[in-house]
This record gives C-alpha cells, sequence and structure tokens, in this order.
C-alpha cells in the first residue's frame, strides 16, 4: 500500500516539469517550422522583386503578416522578411522575449 502513494507523490512531482519541456519542444517546433516557411516566403519575394513586380510582393508579404525591409546600396539588394511568434511556454518566453522574431534575408547583386 506504501508503493501507491510514493508513485503518487512522484507523479505530482515529475509532471510539472514534463509538461514544460513539452511545451518547449512544441515551441521550437513552431519556431523551426516558422523559419522554413519564411525561407520559401524569402524566395517568392526575391523571384518577385527581380521580375519588377512591386505591387505583387508587397500584397504577399502584408497578406501573410510578413514584415518587409528592402535596402539598396550601389549594386547591392538585401530583402529581409521576418515574422512574429508567440512563445507559450512560460519560462521559454521570458528567455526569449514574446513574442520572438524570426529572420530570414537575402542579399542579390543587380547590375
Amino acid at each position: 500500500m506504501k508503493n501507491r502513494g510514493q508513485a503518487l507523490v512522484e507523479f505530482v512531482l515529475i509532471i510539472p516539469i514534463f509538461l514544460m519541456i513539452l511545451l518547449a519542444i512544441i515551441d521550437f517546433g513552431n519556431i523551426f517550422h516558422t523559419k522554413y516557411t519564411l525561407q520559401d516566403d524569402l524566395d517568392l519575394i526575391t523571384n518577385l522583386y527581380k521580375e519588377k513586380k512591386e505591387d505583387d510582393y508587397l500584397n504577399y508579404a502584408s497578406n501573410n503578416k510578413i514584415g518587409l525591409n528592402i535596402k539598396n546600396d550601389n549594386n547591392y539588394t538585401t530583402i529581409e522578411v521576418s515574422k512574429n511568434i508567440k512563445i507559450n511556454t512560460p519560462l521559454l518566453n521570458k528567455v526569449l522575449n514574446n513574442p520572438y522574431t524570426v529572420k530570414e534575408s537575402i542579399t542579390i547583386y543587380e547590375k
């Protein structure tokens, strides 16, 4: 009979730690998924930029809630896209700042 109570106490002590780890894994998965999705979005926006379709890439960025920053330096153009992610894990949101911003950029040479 004593073993059943001991197992319950151990379970109650371990479950919060287990749930925090599980939520952190889900948050990191969300960050990596957004990063890879943002890379695809950056490729699409870069292609539209090269084709001089300004309205198309601006509409795409605004419809998908993507931050877009384009800088021109002489022959180089840097395109940066960013997206904010809400972190749900209680301790992780203190470490990573809430919302966490994922950024991707590319620099292209223009003649």
